[in-house]
């Protein structure tokens, strides 16, 4: 009885502590300066990110703190030792200062909820104002 339940507890410590995706992003702030708001585009931010862990990687759900940022990734699962992107597509009306952030929710065992921010600047040249 003994050597079953020891045989148990290791079969499932090293499956909890082995066996495990994790996230880690290339970069978790992207900063994308000034930009010239007589020109306002669509802004598109790439976030890279890899499965450092040796099971799948799966992202459930990607939340940003404003509506006028979009999130865009792949559903698929992500192999262990592979990369992936989450694409936003963030539209802005007026100028100013931006910091958005989205939270990337995964069953990353590391790291089940990221943070990641987009930063830029909208000016309107001095001479337009």
């Amino acid at each position: 009885m003994i050597l079953r339940c020891i045989f148990f507890l290791t079969i499932f410590y090293s499956k909890t502590i082995i066996g495990q995706p994790s996230i880690e992003f290339k970069d978790k702030l992207i900063d994308l300066g000034t930009k010239d708001f007589l020109y306002p585009d669509r802004i598109k931010v790439e976030y890279i990110f890899y499965n450092k862990g040796n099971e799948p990687l799966a992202i459930s759900s990607v939340v940003c703190s404003f509506d006028i940022c979009v999130p865009n990734w792949d559903n698929k699962s992500i192999a262990p030792n592979d990369s992936s992107k989450i694409i936003l597509y963030c539209d802005q009306d007026r100028p100013g200062t931006f910091w958005h952030t989205c939270t990337v929710t995964s069953n990353s065992k590391s790291e089940s909820k990221t943070i990641i921010t987009i930063k830029w600047e909208y000016l309107v040249p001095k001479d337009k104002k």
